[in-house]
């Protein structure tokens, strides 16, 4: 059995730090400085891209490189929905044009105007974003506003770009050339009579000189390329059945996805571009004028093997082991032994003359024990034994569910492996209990306030899980914020909502009070009132949702695009602790800024105190390391850790307090109290916090209608500890007007109807029976419901109004 070489980025990564060197020295010989490199990458759908520039990514960014990286897909260069239905209507009778994919349904310009901007080291580039869930799939590009922003200077500015997509690096051929392969494709398609092959002799022949000649305005992007990878595929036709099993997963988990005929008029859309301009890759033949000979640009290739009759998911990778071996045999076997040649096995790709042969590259390597290195070229053929630092063999990573997103590890996976790289290969990231590091300039770690490995890894693992570009931590959730708010000025203004933690509340008084900065209190739950309320002057927009206690739910995104819409420098920043990254990501909604207080759900357990901050911005993510390292507010090494550790059960622990939390506000709602919790459908906003979030949280709130009987229910609770703060495996019960948000005057409370007898409850992980045995039993002693011969209710309003008068019900200790 074949194994198949499990990190492609290790490979490539020497191949592109070469060319990056040459790149300096090339400008550094002239006394210029040099400009950001240009890679260009290429792949097939399904070929593992979209994985291999995320690998490549993280190498690049993490030490000992720490190169900033910039990723731009050519898919984000699609035209806006507009332009693109103009162009169809244009040409009625083009059918590769009716929709997005091939070239001239790309925004060139845009582009253009994009790497110039990299390349002269402008400030601010905005990175175009495209949204193909638009328009029922037809796609159109994201506002402005959710454009994320790079720098190409400042004190860590971008060096590498690395534009990648499945027409990237296609190049246009002479009409001469066109005519010749569309006529072999033409007697091809008739000769065979199939639904793929010759497709693209089943077109118009000025259809393809119409798209040939709109890729020559792509050569601007070309040109720009210092070196170029190539994943390319031994038989491209496998994209079809590729993608019929995408959507026959898709149909089977969601019950919606392309048949098989609309899959095959998908894939025929693009699959000309393939026939017509993948053997110009091959030959190296693209790094100028058509016709120009290879060498001209550096070239790596990857090859990539699927047999178009496999029913199983394409691997990049394999995994010993049994249970292995028994559900991937026919993929393994049948796709990579029985159905390729033999000479096909230690296939080498071809490359430039300026690559060295250390550059070629064997995907596939055969195991059987007659073979050696002495029968591979150059002796590169030796099996690599893969070494996962987290100490489990990683499965193997399915192909890609679209063209563009490639597949990720679910959620719950990926808050369990981080990346611990110590030179002792521990399944668990060591403690770096240091407060200095030994070594001279240019050390990447001298002293742990600037920086502390355990630190790094903590904050790594805590971006892939926020969905951000970086994250940062502190020594609490106050920190964090107080962090966040010291990019503001005097005369700045906040808008912010009028249900807030009372620790935010009475930072944001100190800030008003003392700090020149004016606070707009206001209920964000109404967009209207967002609007109206925004201004060119308002630098930041302060969000929570669900908000603590009331549960109100706040629309991320519709104010967020608001927001940006009035003033694009305004920043929005959402406190995400009462969700977790587990259920929300701000970010991805539109989000400027998101924090969360790791004290709670993401160490779990309320044995560390800890901060946390994700944003994508790299300019921002800057000024708050700036703030974090200057004031000493980083998390200690210890903490760090105890938070890395706590976030593995993050996905476990939610989904249990979760399914508490349901039952116990319907138990509180079937008995008559009124309970707030998005979880219930009879919450105002359910529908807008389940089109924002992937599920309700483990916080409720109810209302008695008399501050006595809550009183009186919080005392008689013998499980529910009482404590403020929440988050935690086991359930806290509090009344936050006497607790949480005292702080917050009680005249200011009652304009913001806020009630006086409302209840929080933060739901632990313990049995449900227990937690509704006391809560009942502390229903039941508090006098807070009448008894029934089905069980007990909520007295009416009338009925507690005059409770004061009534008497306690004394039970038997159970």
């Amino acid at each position: 059995m074949p194994e198949i070489i499990d990190d492609k980025s290790e490979h490539c990564i020497p191949f592109i730090l070469e060319r990056l060197q040459e790149h300096r020295q090339q400008y550094k010989s002239k006394g210029q400085t040099p400009p950001p490199f240009f890679l260009g990458l290429n792949g097939v759908q399904g070929a593992g891209k979209t994985t291999l520039v995320e690998q490549l990514c993280k190498t690049l960014r993490s030490p000992p490189h720490n190169l900033p990286t910039v990723v731009l897909s050519i898919d984000d260069l699609y035209l806006p929905h507009d332009k693109q239905e103009a162009l169809a209507k244009s040409h009625p009778d083009h059918p590769l044009v009716q929709h997005r994919g091939v070239p001239s349904t790309h925004d060139v310009k845009t582009g253009i105007e994009v790497f110039e901007a990299i390349a002269n080291r402008k400030q601010n580039i905005k990175i175009p974003s495209y949204d193909k869930s638009q328009y029922n799939g037809a796609g159109d590009r994201k506002p402005e506003s959710q454009w994320e922003t790079v720098n190409v200077t400042g004190e860590r500015p971008i060096e590498m770009v690395v534009f990648e997509g499945w027409c990237v690096g296609f190049r246009a051929l002479s009409d001469e050339e066109v005519e010749g392969k569309w006529h072999e494709a033409k007697a091809e398609a008739e000769k065979d009579g199939s639904i793929y092959q010759g497709r693209l002799g089943k077109l118009q022949l000025e259809d393809v000189l119409f798209i040939n000649s709109k890729l020559r305005e792509y050569d601007a992007l070309t040109d720009r390329f210092g070196a170029f990878m190539h994943i390319d595929a031994e038989d491209t036709l496998y994209v079809y059945h590729w993608r019929e099993q995408q959507e026959a997963a898709m149909r089977a988990e969601k019950g919606t996805g392309m048949s098989e005929e609309q899959v095959t008029n998908f894939v025929n859309g693009y699959f000309p571009c393939y026939e017509l301009f993948t053997d110009v890759l091959r030959s190296g033949i693209f790094a100028g004028e058509p016709g120009k000979q290879a060498g001209a640009l550096d070239v790596f290739q990857l090859a990539v093997y699927r047999r178009r009759s496999c029913s199983t998911p394409f691997c990049w990778r394999t995994r010993s082991g049994p249970t292995f071996r028994a559900s991937h045999r026919h993929c393994c076997s049948d796709m990579f032994l029985e159905n390729i040649p033999r000479s096909h096995h230690l296939h080498l790709y071809t490359h430039t003359d300026k690559v060295p042969p250390a550059w070629t590259l064997p995907i596939i390597l055969p195991s059987s024990p007659a073979m050696s290195a002495n029968d591979i070229p150059n002796g590169i053929g030796k099996a690599i034994k893969h070494l996962d630092l987290d100490g489990h063999d990683l499965p193997p990573s399915p192909a890609p569910s679209s063209p563009s997103n490639g597949r990720k590890y679910a959620l719950a996976t990926e808050l369990v492996y981080t990346e611990s790289n110590d030179q002792y290969n521990s399944s668990s990231v060591p403690i770096y209990q240091s407060a200095t590091f030994k070594g001279g300039p240019g050390q990447e770690y001298d002293y742990t306030r600037s920086g502390n490995p355990t630190r790094t890894h903590l904050e790594r693992h805590l971006a892939k899980i926020m969905s951000a570009n970086r994250a940062l931590v502190t020594g609490s959730g106050m920190g964090a914020l107080d962090v966040i708010t010291r990019v503001l000025k005097p005369g700045d203004e906040v808008v912010t909502g009028d249900d807030l933690y009372g620790g935010t509340n009475r930072l944001l008084t100190y800030l008003k009070e003392n700090g020149g900065i004016i606070v707009h209190h206001i209920d964000t739950t109404k967009l209207g009132v967002v609007k109206a309320t925004v201004s060119e002057k308002t630098a930041m927009v302060l969000l929570e949702t669900p908000t603590n206690p009331l549960i109100k739910i706040v629309d991320v995104a519709g104010i967020a695009t608001s927001a940006h819409d009035i003033n694009p420098k305004a920043i929005v920043a959402v406190d995400n602790t009462m969700l977790s990254p587990y259920l929300s990501n701000p970010l991805d909604l539109g989000a400027d800024v998101v924090y969360e207080s790791g004290t709670k759900y993401l160490s779990g357990h309320h044995d560390v105190m800890a901060g946390v901050i994700g944003v994508n911005d790299v300019a921002l993510g800057e000024k708050f390391f700036f703030m974090i390292n200057s004031t000493g507010c980083g998390l200690a090494p210890f903490d760090s850790w105890l938070l890395l550790r706590g976030i593995k059960t993050l996905a476990i622990r939610m989904e249990k307090q979760q399914a508490n939390t349901q039952a116990i506000a319907e138990f509180l709602e079937n008995h008559g109290f009124k309970v707030r919790y998005p979880g219930l459908k009879s919450h105002p906003q359910y529908k807008l916090h389940w089109s924002q979030a992937r599920g309700a949280g483990a916080v409720l709130s109810f209302e008695t209608g008399s501050i006595n009987l809550s009183e009186r229910i919080v005392e008689s609770t013998k499980l529910f500890g009482i404590s403020v703060s929440f988050g935690c495996v086991n359930s806290l019960i509090s009344m936050p007007c006497r607790m949480s948000h005292a702080s917050i005057d009680p005249a200011v409370r009652k304009e913001r109807a806020m009630p006086e007898d409302i209840i929080r409850l933060c739901i632990g992980i313990e049995d449900l029976d227990d937690l509704k045995d006391d809560l009942s039993q502390a229903l039941v002693r508090a006098g807070a419901v009448k008894l029934t011969e089905n069980g007990f209710t909520a007295w009416s309003e009338q009925e507690t109004a005059g409770e004061s008068g009534r008497t306690t019900q004394v039970v038997d200790e159970p």
